[in-house]
């Protein structure tokens, strides 16, 4: 499929297109290829520079690679996300996944691997690496487990660390009500240089809690 002007299709749509797809038969190892590119994506107030998707499949083990990059997203017209790439490998079953983040606020790095049964994906992340602008690197204190499934979403306690400072969060939704808790310990103030008025220096740290 190609659509050099998406607005021919959908006035409130902009950009362009470009997919295609490919089924191989290789004696009893049938495969499946798809690939998406996009360019210059606008929706209203929301864009996308550039989309690459890309998804190999093996037909007869049912594995496959999945892969995504998308470059300069913006919300209400403002960057949010200079780039975002995700990859994962394996089945829906029992799969790796790594994600990347650049964003104005600093930039994320989450790996692990997830499984999916009864319509409910348990994901189990060993890195989750932190780089907030000007607030140093903050890494996972032991695994997260993200759940997510059709009737809610849960994260159990997940912390990050760095030094002595610590930050820990639950969250759950579940019909349509959310609930978080966060914890902070010896936050050191110079972390959060970006945040208060600047012009200023900041010494010391804070704890405290939220519900």
């Amino acid at each position: 499929v190609q659509a050099p002007d998406l607005a021919r299709i959908w006035p409130q749509l902009s950009g362009q297109l470009d997919s295609h797809g490919s089924i191989a038969l290789v004696g009893n190892n049938p495969s499946t290829q798809f690939a998406l590119q996009a360019r210059d994506l606008q929706f209203r107030d929301y864009g996308i520079g550039k989309l690459d998707a890309r998804v190999d499949m093996d037909d007869a083990t049912r594995t496959g690679k999945a892969s995504l990059e998308a470059t300069e997203i913006t919300f209400a017209r403002q960057l949010a996300f200079a780039q975002v790439s995700a990859e994962a490998d394996g089945s829906l079953l029992a799969h790796t996944l790594q994600l990347k983040v650049k964003s104005p606020y600093g930039e994320a790095t989450i790996a692990g691997n997830g499984e999916l049964a009864k319509d409910v994906w348990q994901g189990k992340l060993q890195t989750v690496l932190l780089h907030p602008v000007g607030a140093g690197t903050w890494q996972a204190d032991g695994i997260w487990q993200p759940r997510i499934g059709v009737n809610g979403v849960s994260l159990q306690r997940a912390c990050v660390t760095q030094a002595q400072a610590r930050a820990c969060t639950t969250l759950a939704w579940r019909n349509d009500k959310w609930q978080a808790d966060a914890t902070f310990a010896a936050i050191p103030l110079h972390a959060l240089q970006a945040l208060p008025p600047s012009g200023l220096e900041y010494s010391g740290s804070f704890g405290g809690s939220v519900q």
